[in-house]
């Protein structure tokens, strides 16, 4: 049974996937291991807390090293790159934690934790660290930042994670999945209006 905070923060994962350039996220996404080999003994899921697909971009001026600074203030003049998968999977209890997640079927791979929970030194390498106050956190429709929709209080990026590579089939593959995900609940809504206004035109 997943307990109410570790539902909770699956939902603050997708916001602040959101609000860092990502155009799609959900939650419990399946990650394709095709090809990959475990990146350490706690790697041993395939399905991820969060995912969100965004962008990695490519410095300006020639050049073609990535930026990948959430800031949209840093990504002046650069240029848009590939498409690349950012994941999260939550971890509530250090018994949580040791039992291991997904960190090898996304490009960036977090853990979002409450505070205090891990220090930065036992999150595996490559892997970043997000942790969630629950007496600060808030969050709310951003009017005044057009590239972030929302301004969350109570997060705090601890770790960078690093860039790890992928087939593209894996990427393509979790996009695929997330938009049929998206159109499924549009026809959803689509039908239920059109029922309604077929029962009040039968009226």
């Amino acid at each position: 049974m997943e307990s109410p905070e570790h539902k909770h923060l699956k939902s603050v994962a997708v916001l602040w996937l959101l609000n860092r350039g990502c155009f799609l996220a959900d939650t419990e996404v399946p990650l394709s291991q095709v090809g990959l080999r475990r990146y350490i003994e706690l790697d041993n899921k395939t399905v991820a807390d969060a995912v969100g697909v965004g962008l990695r971009f490519n410095a300006g001026n020639g050049k073609d090293e990535p930026v990948d600074d959430f800031d949209p203030a840093s990504l002046t003049g650069a240029e848009a790159g590939e498409c690349v998968l950012r994941g999260v999977e939550v971890k509530v209890t250090r018994g949580d934690f040791r039992a291991g997640f997904a960190c090898s079927g996304c490009n960036y791979h977090y853990l979002l934790t409450p505070l205090r929970l891990l220090a930065p030194s036992e999150v595996p390498r490559g892997v970043g660290l997000i942790e969630y106050n629950k007496h600060k956190w808030g969050c709310e429709p951003e009017d005044t930042h057009p590239d972030r929709p929302y301004r969350i209080t109570g997060l705090r990026l601890l770790k960078h994670p690093t860039y790890r590579e992928l087939p593209r089939f894996q990427v393509d593959g979790v996009i695929a999945h997330l938009t049929n995900r998206t159109l499924q609940q549009t026809r959803q809504i689509f039908l239920q209006d059109a029922s309604l206004i077929h029962v009040k035109n039968s009226q």
